[in-house]
């Protein structure tokens, strides 16, 4: 099982241009409201998860392109908590190919999130840095040999 470790980075500058949340409240959701980043060693890829109290959300793939321009690969949709476990039900995506409901064990402690599921552990920080300005993020879909393809949000195919 992979662990993919959290560095806080310039990345979460720009994944909070993506999503804007914050936490509070006494619920499970609301533990887990607010913007969560994760990024490869290199500050090079990275992810982020934004929760709002509507019980929305927003997740990213992020690649650099250079110092003020990003590649990304977006999901939104709405989430809901059941136990140790959250629900993802996907309302748009930048990707044409179908995208169907996923869940993930977690736990919340502090500023950590920590996503798992059989094959990977995915350990989030909570993003408090300001949203960067004048970043251009070109939104999208990662092909499998590595390219990218610039596309819109759209409704999501099941």
């Amino acid at each position: 099982m992979a662990v993919t470790h959290l560095r806080m980075t310039g990345l979460g500058l720009i994944l909070l241009g993506l999503g804007v949340g914050c936490g509070g409240g006494d619920s499970p959701e609301d533990a887990l409201v607010g913007d969560w980043i994760l990024a490869n060693a290199a500050d090079t890829a990275g992810a982020g998860l934004t929760f709002k109290s509507d019980g929305s959300y927003v997740a990213s793939t992020l690649a650099v392109k250079s110092s003020t321009s990003y590649l990304a690969e977006v999901e939104k949709g709405t989430f809901s908590v059941s136990g140790k476990t959250i629900f993802f039900s996907p309302t748009e995506y930048s990707c044409p190919e179908a995208d169907p409901p996923y869940s993930f064990e977690y736990t919340a402690k502090g500023d950590t999130l920590t996503l798992t599921d059989p094959s990977d552990i995915f350990a989030f920080s909570r993003n408090t840095a300001p949203a960067s300005a004048g970043a251009v993020i070109t939104i999208g879909c990662f092909q499998p040999g590595g390219s990218f393809v610039a596309s819109p949000l759209a409704p999501v195919q099941r």
